[in-house]
């Protein structure tokens, strides 16, 4: 039987979790605010507000945290005054919707995912069903130049370095795939399955201590989905637009999956909780694991000994 917390948040919809060295709590809420919370106590505070609506979240380090907002784009906080600045907010001189993820490289390199060209976060479920790729994979250099990896991804979501940092890990959501992307070696550049097709949609992905690959399962595939993109593409659209009214709704579980090096799959988290769903960012720190949710109002804390 696992070890379960709820950690409750004075806000909704804490769509990722990262750790400080310490091991305080970050996230963000649908109203923009980034929240700090100290997992044992349950305390929190305000950092600041983005003014948009933050997603993923990630440290540099004691001092310095990424958020990636799906309004405003690669947004930096400075902890130690509470300065935030925007980093990244046009590419090709279109601003820059639905940023979703980042990573940080050892050398101050930023890697981060755009979900899509086509829609806003309010209408993800759009984007699933139209199946139209307009997501994109990008980095930024430590000299603030933005470089476009890849393009015409399926929902480009979560975004994770190997431990030797020589590959970039990304999921796929429209696709429930990920894909490796060589950052070093002779096979620098290319991109490649990291392992087989996942039987959920990939959400935020992280890399825990041992070099594990964790990734947040937010649903399994609704049959209906797969009945709907095997229409033509004037007919998806045409479903796509009427999304809001359809009965696809997440399925009710909390579930992660762990990966080695490899690409293989070497643990799997998977139950039903009464308070708690739609798993889409989680970070290891330690002994537990931290669960966030884009619904809903709770972090979720899990007790694990996995090692690889």
């Amino acid at each position: 039987m696992l070890a379960t917390t709820l950690i409750p948040l004075a806000g909704e919809g804490p769509e990722d979790v990262a750790c400080l060295p310490s091991g305080e709590l970050i996230t963000g809420c649908a109203d923009g605010r980034i929240l700090k919370i100290h997992p044992q106590t349950q305390a929190w505070q305000v950092l600041c507000c983005t003014g948009g609506r933050p997603l993923g979240i990630e440290v540099i380090n004691a001092q310095e945290i990424l958020i990636c907002d799906a309004v405003r784009g690669l947004l930096h906080l400075d902890l130690r005054c509470g300065r935030l600045s925007v980093w990244v907010d046009h590419f090709g001189g279109e601003p820059l919707r639905f940023c979703n993820n980042a990573t940080v490289a050892q050398d101050g390199t930023v890697y981060f995912s755009q979900s899509s060209q086509r829609h806003s976060l309010k209408a993800w479920r759009r984007d699933l069903v139209d199946r139209i790729p307009s997501g994109r994979l990008f980095k930024r250099t430590p000299d603030g130049d933005v470089i476009l990896l890849a393009d015409r991804l399926f929902f480009t979501n979560g975004v994770t370095l190997s431990a030797d940092q020589q590959s970039l890990i990304y999921a796929q959501s429209g696709r429930a795939t990920l894909t490796r992307l060589w950052l070093n070696g002779r096979r620098a550049g290319s991109h490649e399955p990291f392992a087989p097709p996942m039987a959920g949609f990939p959400d935020n992905l992280s890399t825990d201590q041992y070099g594990l690959i964790w990734v947040a399962l937010a649903s399994k595939p609704d049959w209906r989905l797969h009945l709907i993109h095997r229409l033509p593409l004037l007919a998806r659209h045409w479903i796509g637009r009427l999304q809001q009214h359809l009965p696809i709704e997440p399925e009710a579980i909390v579930w992660v999956q762990a990966y080695n090096h490899r690409g293989e799959m070497v643990r799997q988290i998977r139950f039903e909780h009464p308070q708690f769903k739609m798993v889409t960012g989680m970070r290891r720190h330690g002994h537990q694991l931290y669960l966030s949710s884009l619904t809903g109002s709770h972090l979720l804390s899990i007790a694990c000994d996995l090692q690889p």
